[in-house]
């Protein structure tokens, strides 16, 4: 098993017949997701529990974002509000995948050690875990079980 999520850390925990046999602990949480959605005024968030609730809400990961939805933005014209949520998305999107890819980097790693594959699965677990489509995400990029 693997846990992964924290605000400020990942905990990657490989359990094998109920044992660790490999954890890694990176300075690196979806708190950078959260800035990520901060930083960005169309999404029309004001602090971090709006922008948490904001990654619950819209899958930034697998869809494209709809600028009827954001008419509060502060952009008039439909077809650049259409191109800055476009950048924002592609943003927020790049966040949470370097979260992905920090994980994918520890298994590897551990794999490298071990001389073979890793017969495990994948948990997610905290509440990054909620952002809609994260688990998406990791089942598709990551060659173990993710399991709930």
């Amino acid at each position: 098993m693997v846990n992964v999520w924290s605000c400020l850390t990942t905990i990657i925990s490989m359990i094998s017949d109920k044992k660790i046999v490999f954890q890694r602990i990176t300075p690196y949480g979806y708190g950078t997701a959260l800035s990520s959605v901060l930083d960005h005024s169309v999404f029309g968030v004001n602090d971090e529990y709006e922008a948490f609730e904001f990654l619950k809400t819209h899958d930034v990961l697998h869809t494209k974002p709809n600028a009827v939805e954001f008419e509060n933005s502060g952009i008039e014209d439909l077809n650049r509000r259409q191109e800055v949520l476009e950048e924002a998305y592609a943003d927020v999107k790049e966040a949470i995948g370097y979260h992905m890819r920090v994980v994918y980097t520890a298994l590897e790693y551990y794999q490298n050690q071990a001389k073979g594959d890793f017969k495990g699965r994948l948990r997610l677990i905290g509440d990054g875990v909620q952002f809609a489509g994260i688990k998406k995400m990791f089942r598709s990029e990551i060659p173990l079980e993710c399991v709930d």
